[in-house]
């Protein structure tokens, strides 16, 4: 008997028809096509011609796969809803998914209007998979506005300088709840400040980003106006400036609360940045098990501000604590080659400690913390795993980085 395998393709439509619900169906676009058009059944012998078009007519469970091109969506003068907005929701188990055709390459723009190319307006279990979305003047390239669960992986954002100091972002999650940003490279994004981010949420709640790379951007991440347990983590951020790798920022009566920053590197770049209008506060911060190299801790109005496992490494100051941002817990933290802190920057107890004893003794923080070289395996190569030696690993088990 004579077996016919299956090309890698192949295996992958299949395990895609076999894991999607049994009326859902999988569909094709492809501009290329010498017969593709939006009136065509949408099969890879009938393709739609159109990434809109599918985002019209696809249901719960549908997949399209988007064969290769750059592809110019138009336009739209709505702010508040992506271009190609999908019509229609998915379900916890049968998300409706916009991806790339394996091994392909697509390029998505917006050519006109002020609406960002792609996302998901009102609408649930959306996921955008493998594109690489171009930002065209103050355009964001991604936006969820009041979405849930939905997912953005696997993308390239290419940001680009606008000339204000207005919001200009990268991707916008605005008033959604459980969004998911993985897998992503984001870079580009400038203006003329801290308002031109990678990453800008407002009034976010569960928010992941997660294994993404952010460079070359004024702003990381700006997390704004009651971020409600939003998390950031194994994520590398670098060559971010002159704004902050990371900003939690709070103004016009919302508080934020529940953030956790964890298991990311952040190198060349300025602090991680609490910054909030009076009596604004950012509750409930957990930071640990990351690695800053020359990035410090700013924080402002942070009660049970919670710092640990990390590594500080080529920092002038390690945590500085504006008013009431002293942190409630730190420990278990690396400070290499120098150790410095400030408490009551910009009030009439500003208290600077320039060393780890200092810091230990005035404050009861960092008992166990230390100022030793990591060892990293090499670390002007970029290479910063720990040596088998490192005292970041031989603290009892625990791991400062």
């Amino acid at each position: 008997m004579k077996f016919k395998f299956f090309s890698w393709i192949g295996i992958f439509l299949l395990i895609f028809f076999f894991t999607a619900s049994v009326n859902a169906a999988i569909y094709y676009v492809d501009q290329n096509h010498p017969q593709a058009s939006d009136n065509n059944p949408g099969t890879e012998d009938l393709p739609w011609k159109t990434i809109n078009h599918a985002a019209e007519v696809l249901h719960a469970g549908d997949v399209v796969l988007v064969k290769g091109g750059t592809y110019d969506v138009g336009g739209s003068s709505n702010y508040d809803a992506p271009v190609v907005n999908p019509a229609n929701s998915g379900t916890q188990n049968n998300p409706i998914t916009f991806k790339v055709y394996p091994g392909e390459s697509v390029v998505v723009f917006a050519s006109s209007g002020q609406a960002a190319p792609i996302g998901s307006s009102g609408k649930e279990h959306i996921i955008w998979d493998g594109f690489t979305v171009k930002m065209t003047g103050r355009r964001p390239a991604v936006l969820f506005q009041g979405a849930t669960k939905c997912i953005l992986q696997n993308c390239i954002i290419e940001g680009t300088y606008a000339a204000t100091t207005d919001n200009h972002d990268g991707v916008i999650v605005n008033w959604s709840e459980d969004i998911i940003v993985r897998n992503c490279i984001i870079y580009g994004v400038k203006g003329d400040s801290v308002n031109s981010s990678g990453i800008k949420c407002y009034n976010a709640k569960g928010l992941i980003v997660e294994n993404c790379e952010i460079y070359d951007c004024y702003t990381g991440i700006t997390d704004k106006e009651e971020g409600r347990y939003n998390v950031y983590r194994k994520n590398i951020i670098h060559d971010i400036g002159p704004g902050p790798s990371i900003s939690l920022y709070t103004q016009d009566g919302f508080s934020t609360e529940g953030i956790e920053i964890n298991q990311n590197i952040i190198y060349n770049s300025p602090n991680i940045y609490f910054d909030c209008d009076h009596p604004m506060e950012h509750k409930n911060v957990k930071i640990y098990n990351n690695v800053f190299h020359n990035v410090a801790i700013d924080s402002l109005r942070s009660p049970n501000l919670q710092i640990w496992n990390n590594i500080f490494y080529n920092t002038d100051f390690s945590i500085i604590a504006r008013i009431n941002g002293t942190p409630t817990y730190s420990n278990f933290n690396c400070f290499y080659p120098t150790a410095k802190f400030e408490t009551g920057r910009y009030t009439d107890n500003d208290v600077i400690y320039n060393s780890l004893s200092e810091w230990q003794n005035g404050t009861n923080l960092d008992l166990n913390s230390f100022n030793q070289d990591p060892l990293f395996v090499n670390p002007e190569a970029g290479d910063i795993h720990l040596r088998p030696n490192s005292p970041c690993l031989a603290k009892e088990g625990e791991d400062c980085g």
